[in-house]
């Protein structure tokens, strides 16, 4: 029998497939930070042609895909701020919404035409590192930004003007 993931980590690793399924569905490559490496506040990267930007990824299903707050809050830790303020690229943070239910059951349906991954989205933002003070260690991805493959497309064309582009 395997080993059972708290459901916590059953929810983490599940957004962290979901945002590579939609990265790989745009035809980029999503690259996983290894185990025990998001000290430095990363869960991985795009890689684009031009090169990767960095990407946290929050899961949650304290909000629901149909509701009406227009932020999903979390509070940054302050070494993963730390971490951000020095990058040299641009860096996402995402939170992907699924059902509360820990065993993962309502998340995907494996029927004869296939496997579908249900009752889940992921929104976006991207980090600003002086934004944040002792005061304030809020980081926000906007209902209004909703990842998808133009999502993608958005950050590609950010990263390259970063960088004169």
């Amino acid at each position: 029998m395997p080993p059972q993931l708290s459901g916590d980590s059953l929810k983490g690793r599940y957004g962290v497939r979901y945002l590579d399924a939609i990265v790989s569905a745009a035809g980029y490559e999503w690259r996983e930070t290894g185990s025990g490496a998001d000290a430095l506040g990363l869960d991985g990267d795009v890689h684009f042609p031009e090169g990767p930007v960095g990407v946290q990824v929050k899961t949650t299903h304290k909000h629901q895909i149909g509701g009406t707050n227009s932020r999903l809050s979390y509070t940054a830790k302050q070494h993963w701020v730390d971490s951000w303020a020095i990058a040299r690229r641009p860096i996402y943070f995402v939170v992907v919404v699924v059902p509360h239910d820990i065993t993962g059951g309502p998340w995907l349906n494996h029927h004869s035409g296939g496997t579908d991954m249900l009752d889940t989205a992921a929104y976006w933002t991207r980090i600003d590192p002086t934004s944040f003070s002792p005061q304030n260690m809020s980081v926000a991805a906007l209902r209004s930004q909703r990842v998808e493959a133009a999502t993608l497309r958005q950050w590609q064309r950010e990263m390259i003007q970063d960088f004169g582009g």
